[in-house]
């Protein structure tokens, strides 16, 4: 719990764009493999349910019952999953969609202000 906690805080310090944790395994091999395809999204990027299932050979459904199931938020970030027409849809965590919003301009000033 401590390497968690402090993983967080540096990562809403700016300081840290990926999780190295031991998180529990997923309960199934197709559910690791969808943990796995978020966790692969970079720090400040979005992919598409559709475009993630697409990657990785599944449905843009299972992706999201994946994202409404994530016992991990912001670790495993499935704040970066969006519609195909890049809205937002809905985020299990926090506030809702407005977390979701909020989480990924963080990520984007945060890019944005390490380029500068």
């Amino acid at each position: 719990m401590r390497d968690a906690a402090d993983q967080l805080q540096a990562w809403f310090a700016g300081e840290r764009t990926a999780f190295h944790l031991p998180l529990v395994v997923a309960r199934t091999p197709r559910g690791q493999m969808l943990r796995d395809a978020m966790i692969a999204i970079g720090y400040g990027e979005t992919l598409s349910y559709g475009a993630l299932a697409a990657k990785i050979g599944s449905s843009p459904r299972a992706i999201g019952q994946a994202c409404a199931r994530n016992p991990f938020p912001i670790i495993v970030p499935c704040h970066r999953v969006t519609n195909a027409d890049g809205s937002l849809g809905a985020y299990s965590a926090g506030a809702g969609p407005a977390t979701k919003s909020w989480l990924l301009d963080f990520e984007r000033r945060d890019q944005r202000d390490r380029l500068l």
